[in-house]
């Protein structure tokens, strides 16, 4: 998993705090058994606590809800007193908090178990660029609805999958395409929307005598072309 994270990967992990002394190391941990195939880092520099309910109960974060938990039981290693740690843990009701090098966090917990809450980020599936576009095209309008679509609707799809679009404003002159030129398509009136979306955003910041001279301009330029 840690690997994947971009973690250095270490059978013991030594665990430190930072107090006023400044870094000072508190003993080493190992996964256990039941955590199994969780890899940590090797090693962990709590430099915070906390008493957030969420995070003493080993759920999400609700401050940082793009992370996802994941519980990780621990075994105390044989240097150091982290046992001692998780107990002054437990008498004060708080969880120590550290960094991890992925932009997560790693929550030691209070309790009778030594345990360790990991916050990574949560992995997105890549969407394809196919699969994007086909699901563009399935939102698009049917050919056959024509007549009820917004009249600055300027491409469909067709029943038997392929599109028809209109390059002219007054939509007089339709044309075809199959799917994989509906699948381009889509796919560039998606990166226009983004120009016009711009353009319509400084249009609205200007005097509305302004726009409409700009706006009658465009209109007169398009007929001329």
């Amino acid at each position: 998993l840690f690997k994947r994270q971009g973690l250095e990967a270490a059978m013991t992990t030594e665990i430190f705090v930072v107090n006023e002394k400044g870094e000072e190391f508190v003993g080493e941990v190992c996964v256990a058994e039941e955590s199994a195939g969780v890899e940590l880092p090797a090693r962990l520099v709590f430099t915070e606590y906390t008493r957030e309910p969420a995070i003493l109960r080993g759920e999400a974060d609700p401050g940082r809800r793009e992370l996802r938990p994941i519980r990780v039981e621990l075994r105390a290693g044989e240097r150091g007193k982290v046992l001692g740690f998780r107990d002054y843990l437990t008498g004060r009701g708080k969880a120590a908090l550290a960094e991890l090098e992925d932009g997560g966090t790693c929550a030691m917990l209070p309790g009778r178990s030594l345990r360790v809450t990991l916050y990574v980020a949560a992995k997105r599936r890549r969407v394809d660029k196919d699969e994007e576009r086909e699901r563009l095209i399935e939102a698009l309008p049917r050919w056959s609805d024509k007549a009820m679509s917004a009249a600055d609707e300027m491409v469909f799809r067709d029943a038997d999958g392929s599109g028809v679009f209109f390059q002219d404003a007054r939509r007089r002159y339709e044309f075809r395409c199959g799917r994989r030129g509906l699948a381009l398509l889509v796919a560039l009136r998606r990166e226009s929307d983004k120009t016009l979306s711009l353009l319509e955003d400084e249009l609205s910041r200007l005097d509305p005598a302004e726009r409409a001279r700009i706006l009658e301009e465009g209109r007169r330029i398009y007929a001329e072309k």
